[in-house]
């Protein structure tokens, strides 16, 4: 999420965005989840 994150921040052209990740842990009894969403206005 932040390195897709960066690669926003540096695109004058997206004004904002969000972004939402879940991974399926394969080993754990929980789900890794992040979220982020960003004004740049």
């Amino acid at each position: 999420v932040r390195e897709v994150a960066l690669k926003f921040d540096a695109d004058d052209r997206i004004t904002s965005y969000s972004i939402e990740v879940e991974n399926e842990e394969s080993i754990h009894a929980h789900n890794a989840y992040a979220y982020l969403e960003r004004s740049k206005v």
